[in-house]
């Protein structure tokens, strides 16, 4: 709730027990920011208030109770290792849709070519420059049938990187695919700097990228187990995604429920999702990254130092490793958002950076009007700005995030809006975790006793993907009406 509704508060305890770590310096003060960091403002609040003034630093021996062993190591590691283990029960292959817009991001050095039924081989990131792209990853689970539920899932990376073959992706949807007993159909959507195969037209834009999701949706409809062909609405359909896959999920959600004569989707879950291309969230302030007193001392002194806010993003801004600039990532994600909208082309000067400032206007895909606020706030490609009878009469929706990433106050604002309107909704918050966390189930390789200790929060998420699908497909088969039906308890 504080995500949400309270950030000001929220913002304001973590800024007050600061107050008394740079006064005090003292290893109770430090408790108190990562209590507040962990939504616990009351709680840290009382004990800033109760610090003592010491010119050093002393343990205190519970501090390292809210951090474990496997989220420490993934912090002290830098999260440089995503899960690398495929879920061995799911066949994964390559999926030629006919009529698929193939692309490439330059036709002059792209090799045209089918890749093998091998998603370790499809198109690695490191050949994304040469590579064919538009060849989707269909994974399917042991004793699947048309009855099996079927995910049309959208990866993340901004808009600008990845691919269903990349070799974090395809490991973690195929244990999407494995809890939830689904056939999961990854898209290789065009990204940023795509041109078509075909046309030569530049598709690396929001339009051609829902229409890319919206055809392979249609052919999701009538094709089930590797690719065989199924009768139309024999089994639920789901939408999913993370980060900006997250959002574009929801785009293609929300076309969907409004387009006739197509298939709608009987539910829809999210990790992560990035839902507001204005970027201006009361969480991309109040989960800042700081630390104290600085990044290096907080990460091998973790009872002693405080590492606070979403560690995924914080380097940007200014480009202190010690301290986010929260202005800053706000101007770097709208530029980000101003890319995939199609209003800046090619990689402009400063792209990346706070500087130089946002054109007032674009001409791009995210709407008609070309002022950058409309583009940055059009409801269906910034869905956080959805006026909320649009949300009326949508599916089951489940949402996983960190409560202490930026993207937080994303997923809370999003699901009590659609709460509102008598969706079932059910939204989960991890506080110390990180963005799309669920990614590092494994643990970062974590090991102790000898033995792979997993990061039980990632394991949580993806078990509960597979208990949200398995509920819908329950719903479904017994009681399907329910499954849109306004102020009904839940399924």
């Amino acid at each position: 709730g504080l995500a949400s509704d309270t950030p000001t508060f929220a913002a304001a305890a973590l800024l007050a027990a600061s107050q008394f770590v740079i006064k005090s310096e003292t290893a109770m003060a430090s408790r108190a920011i990562r209590l507040a960091a962990a939504g616990f403002v009351a709680v840290a609040a009382s004990e800033a208030a109760t610090a003592t003034t010491s010119t050093m630093p002393t343990p205190f021996p519970d501090a390292q109770s809210f951090l474990d062993n496997v989220t420490e190591y993934c912090y002290k590691t830098n999260f440089s290792k995503l899960d690398s283990e495929e879920a061995k029960s799911i066949y994964s292959m390559t999926n030629p849709r006919h009529h698929t817009m193939f692309w490439c991001y330059d036709l002059n050095k792209c090799s045209i070519f089918m890749p093998p039924n091998n998603a370790r081989s499809a198109c690695p990131d490191s050949q994304e420059a040469t590579c064919s792209r538009g060849y989707d990853l269909l994974q399917t689970p042991p004793n699947a049938d048309c009855s099996t539920p079927r995910i049309m899932y959208i990866h993340g990376g901004s808009w600008e990187m990845g691919s269903p073959w990349s070799e974090s992706y395809v490991i973690h949807t195929s244990k999407i695919a494995e809890a939830a007993n689904a056939v999961i159909l990854s898209i290789d959507y065009p990204l940023y700097g795509a041109i078509s195969n075909e046309t030569g037209e530049y598709i690396g834009n929001a339009q051609h990228m829902l229409n890319f999701a919206v055809d392979a949706w249609k052919w999701l409809a009538t094709h089930g187990p590797n690719g065989t062909s199924c009768s139309a609405g024999e089994a639920p359909m789901l939408i999913a995604g993370d980060s900006s896959g997250g959002g574009s999920a929801m785009t293609a959600l929300l076309a969907l429920h409004q387009m006739e004569d197509v298939i709608k989707p009987s539910g829809a879950f999210f990790e992560s999702p990035w839902l507001n291309l204005a970027s201006d969230t009361g969480t991309y302030y109040s989960n800042n990254f700081a630390t104290w007193p600085n990044r290096k001392f907080a990460v091998n002194n973790p009872t002693i130092g405080s590492i606070t806010g979403d560690l995924m993003f914080k380097d940007q801004g200014d480009g202190s490793p010690n301290v986010g600039n929260p202005f800053g990532e706000v101007i770097i994600n709208q530029k980000n958002a101003l890319m995939y909208c199609g209003c800046l082309k090619g990689w402009p000067p400063g792209f990346n950076t706070a500087s130089p400032p946002l054109p007032p206007t674009c001409n791009g895909t995210c709407g008609t009007i070309n002022r950058t606020e409309a583009q940055l706030k059009h409801w269906l490609f910034s869905p956080y700005w959805a006026e909320e009878e649009r949300l009326r009469g949508l599916p089951p929706l489940y949402f996983a995030a960190s409560a202490s990433e930026l993207l937080a106050g994303d997923t809370t604002t999003f699901a009590q809006r659609a709460a509102r309107m008598g969706v079932h909704v059910r939204a989960e918050l991890f506080y110390g975790m990180w963005h799309v966390f669920p990614q590092w189930s494994e643990g970062c390789n974590f090991t102790e006793g000898g033995e792979h200790q997993a990061l039980w929060q990632g394991q949580t998420v993806i078990r509960h993907y597979g208990d949200f699908v398995k509920e819908v497909n329950h719903a479904f088969v017994h009681c399907r009406k329910r499954l849109t039906a306004a102020n009904s308890s839940d399924i």
